[in-house]
């Protein structure tokens, strides 16, 4: 196997590598499905997904169907942001855990945008 130049010696243990690699390395899928935001609820997602499908339909945001879909839909997401918050301060005394993740969380989101 090592034998020869060194270009040759490493292509031998080059392909050695790849067909361990492809015989005992397991391959990943992806998902088709994303996870949503915590934060919002099923029905928010269902609106959003809904004010997609309208702008792929019209290709165009002054459209009056896509503006009414997109107020629907930033509407229900302004809702289900202040449901959630609201459960979590409420719940702060019994579960910190959650209440500091979504702190830290949004402290990197709001860096994030913002600088």
């Amino acid at each position: 196997m090592l034998q020869g130049n060194a270009d040759d010696s490493w292509r031998a243990f080059r392909g050695l590598l790849r067909n361990l690699e492809a015989q005992y390395v397991p391959i990943k899928k992806r998902g088709k499905y994303h996870k949503k935001a915590p934060r919002m609820t099923y029905k928010a997602v269902k609106l959003v997904k809904q004010k997609l499908k309208v702008f792929r339909k019209y290709k165009n945001a002054r459209h009056p169907a896509y503006i009414k879909a997109s107020r629907k839909a930033a509407a229900e997401i302004r809702r289900s942001k202040g449901n959630f918050e609201k459960k979590l301060a409420n719940n702060i005394d019994t579960d910190r855990k959650s209440f500091y993740a979504y702190v830290r969380y949004t402290k990197v989101f709001f860096f994030c945008t913002y600088s």
